[in-house]
């Protein structure tokens, strides 16, 4: 998980005393007093304690190298790893995209680990679970600001690990998820995308999360072998 950090930030701040109070001086306890009037002012310190994320793996950094891992000639004989973040329906997508892939370019199988949250990487076992047995991969689904951004960094994760992947987002997230990339000295990373009318949110029907399945395993099998 992202490590959490503290630390203190302090300011001060000067006001007129007569904004402040009234001096017990004046008359009936109203008037300005000699404070003011002399045009001095009072501090006060306020110490506030700001807590920070850090939103690097904790399992495999990546190394902001934007390097790729090298691809293999075809698919046939590999084994498929999908990390996905359950966001929405689209663990159904995931799915029938593996069964299009085995059908179509001769996978050997597949290993899926679904996140505790869209936006932390996986658990370390996770971790482990898929890059002991994975040789491409795939991650997801990317729908949101932090959903997108983390699978596009668990997708660099894994090319800093010797696994070609690829990270599938929609259309309407690409800006954040290019930011991110290039921001790890990944800018040209390549990505599958899905874009309307289908929902950014992956809340779709069960035959709608099939039907995009469809539209996009040409595009990842093109981006997982050469």
């Amino acid at each position: 998980m992202p490590a959490a950090a503290s630390g203190s930030v302090s300011w001060q701040s000067a006001w007129p005393s007569s904004l402040r109070r009234h001096s017990p001086g004046g008359a009936g306890g109203s008037g300005l007093g000699r404070e003011a009037a002399a045009g001095r002012f009072w501090r006060e310190e306020h110490v506030v304690t700001v807590f920070t994320l850090d939103p690097r793996s904790t399992v495999a950094p990546s190394q902001g190298s934007g390097k790729l891992a090298p691809r293999p000639m075809s698919l046939r004989g590999q084994t498929l790893g999908i990390i996905a973040n359950g966001l929405g329906d689209s663990e159904i997508m995931f799915d029938r995209l593996a069964d299009i892939l085995e059908e179509s370019h001769g996978l050997a199988g597949r290993v899926k680990v679904v996140k505790a949250s869209v936006a932390v990487p996986p658990y370390p076992e996770q971790w482990l679970e898929v890059t002991d047995h994975a040789t491409v991969a795939v991650t997801g689904f990317g729908g949101c600001g932090s959903c997108s951004t983390r699978s596009i960094r668990d997708a660099l994760d894994l090319e800093a690990a010797g696994i070609p992947a690829v990270c599938v987002v929609h259309d309407a997230l690409v800006p954040a998820v290019r930011a991110l990339a290039q921001f790890l000295g990944a800018a040209d990373y390549p990505v599958v995308t899905i874009g309307y009318p289908h929902d950014p949110t992956g809340h779709w029907t069960k035959e709608e999360a099939i039907k995009i399945a469809e539209l996009v395993a040409r595009g990842v099998g093109q981006r997982l072998a050469q």
